[in-house]
């Protein structure tokens, strides 16, 4: 099965302005740094619907299920299953905490410290790019 991998991607500018801004400066400045920052440790649990908008399909990864994906998207796992899995579409990096995987029948889940928070995005407009996988975030 294909899930899709979105994740918020810093480009080398973001990162200029942070360096210079500081992090909670950048936050202030930044709507997609202040996401970043607020997903990046935290998870679901800092997870607000306007961060959606600062979101980016990076990759897909042919897997059977979430753990899959994760272990797939970290290059671990069976060698065999793992060898051309994962097909990056953007800047990626390995599946981290506050990342979004949507499954195949569209069902979206962000990664947390400990497994998945199923996301109800029915209820959340500024995401539903991310159920039809065209990224609205550079």
């Amino acid at each position: 099965m294909k899930y899709s991998i979105y994740q918020i991607v810093i480009d080398s500018a973001l990162h200029a302005a942070v360096n210079k801004l500081g992090h909670d400066g950048a936050a202030a400045a930044f709507p997609k740094y202040a996401a970043h920052l607020a997903t990046s440790f935290r998870g679901s649990r800092n997870f607000k619907p306007e961060f959606g908008l600062e979101y980016s399909r990076v990759a897909t990864i042919e897997a059977a299920n979430l753990e899959d994906v994760f272990e797939f998207g970290n290059g671990h796992g069976d060698p065999a299953k793992l060898a051309g899995a994962v097909t990056r579409l953007a800047q990626f990096h390995s599946v981290s905490v506050g990342d979004i995987v949507v499954d195949p029948v569209g069902q979206c889940f962000m990664c947390d410290s400990i497994g998945w928070t199923l996301l109800d995005f029915d209820k959340i407009s500024a995401c539903s790019h991310l159920r039809t996988g065209r990224a609205l975030a550079a």
